[in-house]
């Protein structure tokens, strides 16, 4: 992979990424029915308030999670090549 592959693939990743990590915030705002208060508090306190809201409907926590994995995690699939590279070349060169 050139430089300038990985450079573009990278901004892409991070783009993409980003857009997800933005939709994580959203749909568990909508979990929370929108309610500012409930979401700071179980943003920044304690999430397990809203332990009793998936306990009625358990199928509202899938889209935040999938968001969540893919937003957040993806930016780590250009490091991740990064590295891999690297290490190639090491074993190549010694």
């Amino acid at each position: 992979m050139t430089s300038q592959n990985f450079r573009l693939t990278a901004a892409w990743c991070a783009i993409f990424s980003m857009v997800l990590a933005f939709g994580t915030i959203i749909f568990s705002a909508a979990v929370l029915n929108f309610d500012p208060v409930l979401f700071n508090s179980a943003i920044s306190n304690n999430a397990a308030i809203v332990l009793p809201l998936l306990a009625d409907n358990p199928a509202l926590a899938w889209w935040p999670s999938i968001f969540d994995f893919f937003g957040f995690y993806l930016l780590l699939l250009p490091l991740a090549v990064y590295l891999h590279n690297l290490q190639k070349r090491k074993r190549q060169t010694g």
